[in-house]
């Protein structure tokens, strides 16, 4: 089978597909040109860079050159129109956007099939898709089939957009381990046993607040506990915002990836205190270093987090159930250890790319196109 992935966000996601799907299939990747998800004027990494560490050799490479708005953008789509048509791609797999230029190759090829990954079913608080949200209902309307990261989200897509849900198949296909980061990990680094980490761009609806309020009760129960904060975000911003350099290590700015398993490697928990959620890529993260989830119960996080097997489950805004549960994983060794080795099963199984690309080419073999819309 021929694939081509389109994307202008979620390339470690789309890396970790296209690795998977090469072993079998023919993959052609064309993420837009542009490093934002993995640099930062502080820690500078090129799409080059990112894509040599990360990328198998089997995957064949394209990309989206120009800004949206650049005119040379149309001979662009002209372009790679034509190589996917030389190509014969069976198969077009878009990552949820609103880029026009995706759209665009869509509807240029409609008679291949259309697969679209909806990451987050509806925007999070504060968040809104407005005038774009008119191309992603576009490239809705085109979809054959639709993939969402648990089977609460695939229930949220038929409430969201019930004019779409009896027109396309929709498929529960969980987001998986993301071990990209693995290329920059030393191993030497040592778990720290009291150590909670908190991963992830800082937002209203990761329920911070919430960390920061039972912060006392866990160092009164453990007393050398340590919070680390890594994310860029208006931390002060926050009630209960902390200021205990004893307690807290703040890390508030982008995260470049050669940090990133360090931190991970540290923690001896992971927490996500969140008060909203579709699903979350730090979970899968945090078991391809083996280590341990607490999570509210909202959105797809139960489906990521098997209660008491590779991490703790608890209700939203539930301080109590936080703090006794955050307690509990850094007070008990063995619970420790056991949690631990649960997420590292549930990567090497469920969580696995192997597992996801087998999944994934089910969806793409499976039924028939369906007619397109009346007009």
């Amino acid at each position: 089978m021929k694939v081509v992935y389109l994307l202008d966000w979620f390339l470690y996601y789309a890396t970790e597909l296209a690795n998977a799907m090469a072993a079998e299939h023919e993959v052609l990747l064309v993420p837009r040109d542009h490093a934002h998800e993995v640099s930062s004027p502080e820690a500078p990494m090129s799409l080059d860079d990112y894509l040599a560490a990360s990328l198998s050799p089997a995957v064949k490479t394209d990309r989206l050159h120009h800004r949206r708005g650049d005119p040379r953008s149309l001979l662009e789509v002209l372009r790679l129109s034509r190589r996917i048509s030389r190509m014969d791609a069976d198969v077009l797999h878009v990552q949820e956007t609103s880029d026009w230029r995706i759209v665009l190759l869509a509807l240029l090829h409609r008679r291949r099939q259309l697969v679209v990954t909806v990451h987050d079913v509806e925007k999070h608080p504060g968040e809104r898709r407005g005038v774009q949200g008119v191309l992603f209902r576009l490239l809705l309307r085109l979809a054959d089939k639709v993939v969402v990261h648990g089977d609460v989200l695939k229930e949220q897509f038929r409430r969201v957009f019930p004019g779409r849900s009896d027109r396309v198949e929709i498929a529960s296909i969980p987001h998986g381990v993301l071990s990209t980061y693995r290329a920059w990990d030393d191993p030497a680094v040592e778990e720290e046993p009291a150590t909670v980490l908190f991963f992830g761009r800082v937002c209203p609806y990761k329920g911070l607040e919430d960390l920061f309020a039972v912060q006392p009760a866990v160092t009164a129960a453990v007393p050398k506990a340590r919070f680390v904060i890594a994310g860029k975000g208006p931390i002060e911003d926050y009630s209960g915002a902390p200021h205990d350099p004893a307690a807290f290590e703040l890390h508030n700015r982008f995260i470049p990836n050669q940090e990133v398993p360090r931190l991970f490697r540290r923690a001896a928990v992971v927490v996500l205190p969140y008060v909203e959620a579709s699903q979350s890529g730090v979970i899968p993260v945090a078991y391809a270093f083996g280590k341990p989830v607490v999570a509210t119960r909202i959105g797809g996080l139960p489906e990521a987090v098997e209660d008491g097997a590779s991490g703790l489950l608890i209700e939203p805004g539930r301080r109590d159930q936080l703090a006794a549960a955050i307690i509990r994983v850094l007070s008990d060794d063995r619970l420790r250890a056991h949690l631990a080795q649960g997420a590292l099963r549930f990567a090497e199984t469920r969580l696995s790319w192997r597992e996801i690309a087998v999944q994934t080419t089910r969806l793409y073999r499976s039924g028939t196109r369906p007619p397109p819309p009346a007009a």
